[in-house]
């Protein structure tokens, strides 16, 4: 996992504000270079672990066995062409164990924080760029009242009925923030336990 993160940031961190051209895809969120960073963590995924699978946006799925890798180097590709920090990279493990893939392993990394929680069944650590670490949790929290609440959208995004109880939920709240992407809830394929 941290040769994977070590690959994205390197090849990420060189082109954050630096002005990079935008390039029309048919998702309209791609850029050019994303497919370098795919490329160099399969490669070291292919490298080391030749029978894992690999999911990917721009090089499609691999079939392997048993394992299966789900990489996604830039998740939140407009905040990183707006030179907003708060992107990062996925990376997940999963096992088959014959009843279909589950999650082992994840990570979310930032590389313009230079920061990374890795996570599995046994917990969550934060790993820094000045090679610190420590363990990571949420923190208890028996209230609302006293609980911060943080989402990767807007909750007031939602249908009617949603949108009240997310409205109900932030007022009760002692904090509430959008955190742009890069979490655990993304938008595709699963990513990391927390």
């Amino acid at each position: 996992m941290h040769l994977l993160i070590g690959a994205a940031f390197d090849v990420i961190r060189p082109l954050f504000l630096r002005g990079v051209t935008v390039s029309a895809k048919a998702d309209a969120r791609g850029h050019r270079g994303r497919p370098r960073r795919r490329a160099a963590m399969r490669r070291r995924i292919e490298h080391r672990y030749p029978q894992h699978g690999i999911v990917g946006e721009e090089f499609g799925e691999k079939a392997g066995r048993r394992y299966r890798w789900i990489l996604d180097p830039v998740d939140g590709t407009r905040a990183f062409i707006t030179h907003c920090f708060l992107f990062g990279t996925l990376i997940a493990l999963e096992r088959d164990d014959g009843a279909g893939f589950a999650p082992i392993l994840g990570a979310i990394a930032h590389p313009a924080a230079g920061l990374a929680l890795v996570g599995h069944r046994d917990g969550t650590r934060l790993y820094s760029a000045d090679g610190s670490e420590r363990e990571a949790r949420v923190r208890p929290c028996h209230r609302i009242e006293d609980a911060t609440v943080l989402a990767t959208t807007p909750l007031g995004n939602r249908r009617a009925a949603r949108r009240e109880a997310a409205a109900a939920l932030i007022r009760r709240a002692r904090l509430y923030r959008t955190w742009a992407t890069a979490s655990a809830t993304s938008r595709w394929p699963p990513a990391a336990p927390t």
